[in-house]
């Protein structure tokens, strides 16, 4: 769930973004997506999912004026 919501989102709101030519999207990954947790590699890899989807669309919208980047919290 972690990546399918994320990829979602941004698949429904990143081309009113494009068009409009202005826009932020902030995901949430992990510090685990980072740095890998014994008995956590499925939440690892997705948050690590995150981390890679975030950049690859910032890479490829990011000359229309669209902003995302992601955000990986620690331990709280």
């Amino acid at each position: 769930m972690n990546v399918r919501g994320v990829f979602l989102l941004c698949r429904a709101f990143l081309p009113a973004m494009i068009n409009r030519g202005d826009g932020d999207v902030i995901n949430l990954a992990s510090v685990t997506g980072k740095r890998p947790l014994t008995r956590r590699t499925p939440y690892a890899a997705s948050k690590l999912a995150v981390i890679g989807l975030t950049s690859t669309l910032a890479f490829e919208v990011g000359a229309s004026g669209v902003r995302l980047n992601s955000l990986s919290p620690g331990p709280v």
